[in-house]
């Protein structure tokens, strides 16, 4: 059996990419396998999904995934992966091109990360990714990796405060606030001395530009996405989710970039507009994102997650008014179809009306005799209808649409964007291990 630990750069038998045939209503796609030879354990492969430009020179973006509770460097160390974006003509797998481990157990590398622009400045993007379980002094205060897009090379690193704050659950790329051409980058510590924080850091020196706090409980820094310019000050703003606000209603907030950017750390001060949940239980905040322009107000409108009501609520870019919403069939506390767990994600025009699509993942949809198995729907941005929806692998805890990620990409050449999915519950069906999976929705 092949040693898990095998060299960056070397592409895996155990990562496989099949051909998948499905009904014409639910598309063609790719299915990226993760199967490791000892692998009895939930590994989790799919939890975070995404592109990446091209590293390969090919010009075709690559395909980055996480498995959060992969065992290669003890339990639950996680890894990230990047996947060349084309699959090989006669093997018909997407090469391995390298992946990053978690230093040792518990670690959790890969429970959140996302593209964070060119920070080193070789022409590549980059990727943050977090390890909210990472120990220093052997206290667990969480760490984040800003690695370089080529390879992986770490080119900064940066710990948590507080044990137990789960530094690192939440990263997001922020845009340029400070001036400098560089992206900052925005880290969630949700459980951070009981209250939740968002720590905001330069992107061009690695050092922190401030530190805004929740309230007790609030698990602000839950959800974090850079929005277009809120405040009219030509500077990027932030939305961040606290959805244990208020006993779990949930508040969104959106954040003057430019305040954040002085290194103001009063939340009321840099706080603009709040969004609460709209029921006791609403959870809101717990996932956020910006979607496309769905108004033509000429700014990305925002998409929050509400778990507790099964539902994405979205908001103008402009100003923030409340668009419409998103459901599941659950709601009053029951997160039924899994609505608002992960963020939303752009998909480009998939339906060529002119008007930028979106895709929602569902990974709590149950059918009558399998729990859990998931589903993901591409929505229109011109009506909130459904284009699309996939539900490939029908099988009890796939956890399908757990994460979704796009971008207007195509990757088949076939003039339409192209959609990932991951099913971190995704597994070999004999009920002995569950080792995560993406799908590769094909337009």
């Amino acid at each position: 059996m092949l040693d898990r630990k095998t060299p960056r750069g070397r592409p895996l038998d155990w990562i496989t990419a099949v051909m998948m045939a499905a009904s014409p209503s639910l598309g063609e796609g790719e299915l990226i396998v993760g199967i490791g030879p000892d692998q009895r354990n939930w590994d989790g492969m799919g939890k975070v999904v995404f592109f990446l430009e091209s590293i390969n020179g090919d010009a075709t973006p690559e395909i980055v995934a996480t498995a959060h509770c992969a065992d290669c460097h003890g339990t639950n160390s996680g890894t990230i992966q990047v996947f060349d974006g084309v699959a090989d003509t006669l093997s018909g797998k997407h090469e391995l091109l390298w992946q990053r481990y978690g230093d040792s157990a518990g670690d959790r590398l890969g429970e959140a990360a996302a593209p964070c622009g060119d920070i080193d400045a070789d022409g590549i993007g980059d990727i943050i990714v977090g390890a909210p379980g990472d120990a220093l002094d052997q206290v667990t205060v969480g760490s984040v990796y800003l690695l370089s897009g080529i390879d992986g090379t770490e080119i900064y690193r940066f710990w948590g405060s507080s044990a137990g704050g789960r530094f690192g659950a939440r990263v997001a790329s922020l845009g340029d606030m400070d001036g400098d051409g560089v992206p900052e980058i925005g880290i969630g510590a949700p459980n951070d001395s009981g209250m939740g924080s968002l720590i905001v850091i330069s992107g061009g020196n690695g050092e922190t530009l401030t530190r805004l706090w929740g309230r007790a409980a609030s698990l602000f820094g839950m959800g974090i996405t850079a929005t277009d310019d809120f405040t009219d000050d030509e500077v990027p703003d932030i939305l961040v989710g606290a959805p244990g606000w208020s006993g779990g209603r949930g508040r969104a907030l959106l954040l003057d970039g430019s305040a954040v950017a002085r290194g103001e750390s009063d939340l009321a001060v840099v706080a603009v507009k709040t969004i609460d949940g709209p029921n006791p239980i609403s959870r809101m905040g717990f996932s956020a994102a910006v979607i496309g322009d769905l108004d033509g107000g000429g700014a990305r409108e925002i998409a929050v997650g509400a778990i507790g009501d099964d539902a994405i609520y979205l908001f103008e870019g402009e100003k923030g008014e409340f668009i419409d919403a998103i459901r599941g069939r659950g709601g009053g506390g029951d997160a039924l179809d899994g609505f608002g767990y992960a963020p939303a994600a752009p998909t480009g025009d998939i339906d060529l009306d002119g008007i930028e699509d979106f895709v929602v993942g569902a990974p709590g949809y149950s059918t009558a005799e399998l729990a859990n198995v998931g589903i993901a729907h591409v929505y229109s941005g011109a009506d909130l209808s459904i284009l699309r929806s996939s539900q490939v692998f029908i099988a009890r805890e796939d956890y399908f649409g757990a994460s979704v990620g796009a971008g207007d990409v195509d990757l088949n050449g076939d003039g339409l964007p192209d959609v990932l999915i991951g099913i971190p519950g995704y597994g070999d069906r004999q009920g002995r291990t569950a080792f995560g999976a993406i799908y590769i929705d094909l337009s």
